[in-house]
């Protein structure tokens, strides 16, 4: 058992000197000055050890300054004080000496901590960058995925071959750019179906007015404020109508509803649904168009 506690002693001691070198500073500790007088007295490290009832590595301890290794620091300024007493020497002043090491040790702790900190943040600056470019990335390829895809649906603007009938119809309503105003007194009238099946006649200006016949008696009224396309489908995704249109154009369309609509710029439509009108703020996108289902 003696030779498991000399070996045990031994290890701290050692342990206790690495410390020391470790947290070496350049001026005069408590530890020092007390190990000085020690030494100067003659006196060995067991002796101080029996007359303050404290273990030689407590003793080697408070003369390396490794305060770490003792209880709490009330017990720390306690064994300062009586190895002061003991050796004749100013207790306060070696009480000055204790509180200016433990200040200085906790700076360096401190410092040691504030450099941690900075390399982790260092370490996690890599990710937070590839996390903003992958947000700007993510959020530009979806602009440009809809700014090209709003294009190219106003570059495929056409008559649709898929209903012939229909087809017939617009060729036959289709405004010329190129025509001249007729007078006044010979006004053109146009045929819209509104509900109940029966055939009403309303004045139109042909080149602003634009009626279509879907075989319906949902009359869907599209008036354009401004330049604008538009494409109307029906409840059965069959194609009504697909064209560009002109500030003061004017289209009805008399079909089934529900009406599927796709419009370029959906500021300068209003639109009316058997004469009541429809609300198309909350459906306009980013690029001012917008999508929508009337008449469910």
């Amino acid at each position: 058992m003696k030779i498991n506690k000399f070996i045990s002693d031994e290890a701290v001691a050692e342990d206790m000197e690495a410390s020391a070198d470790e947290t070496a500073v350049d001026v005069l500790t408590a530890g020092k000055l007390l190990q000085e007088e020690r030494l100067r007295r003659g006196l060995s490290e067991k002796e101080v050890a029996d007359d303050l009832h404290i273990t030689m590595h407590y003793v080697k301890a408070i003369e390396l300054d490794c305060y770490d290794k003792l209880p709490a620091s009330i017990f720390v300024t306690g064994y300062i004080k009586s190895y002061a007493a003991l050796l004749d020497l100013d207790p306060n002043r070696l009480m000055e000496l204790y509180a200016d090491f433990t200040k200085q040790q906790q700076a360096i702790e401190q410092e040691q901590l504030r450099r941690q900190e900075k390399r982790k943040k260092d370490r996690n600056m890599p990710w937070v960058v590839i996390l903003v470019l992958g947000f700007v990335s993510g959020f530009a390829g979806l602009w440009m995925y809809q700014y090209y895809f709003s294009s190219s649906e106003q570059d495929s603007v056409g008559i649709n071959a898929d209903n012939p009938a229909v087809n017939a119809t617009l060729v036959q309503n289709a405004p010329s750019r190129d025509a001249q105003p007729e007078p006044a007194n010979n006004e053109v009238e146009s045929i819209v179906q509104v509900p109940g099946g029966a055939a009403k006649l309303t004045p139109a200006d042909p080149n602003q007015a634009l009626s279509i016949d879907a075989n319906g008696s949902d009359v869907l009224r599209l008036e354009f404020s401004g330049e604008s396309w538009v494409e109307i489908n029906d409840g059965d995704s069959k194609q009504i109508y697909r064209d560009i249109r002109v500030a003061g154009d004017i289209v009805e369309i008399a079909g089934v509803a529900p009406f599927n609509l796709l419009i370029g710029d959906a500021p300068f439509v209003e639109l009316t649904l058997n004469g009541k009108g429809i609300d198309v703020t909350h459906d306009i996108r980013i690029d001012n168009s917008a999508r929508l289902t009337v008449g469910l």
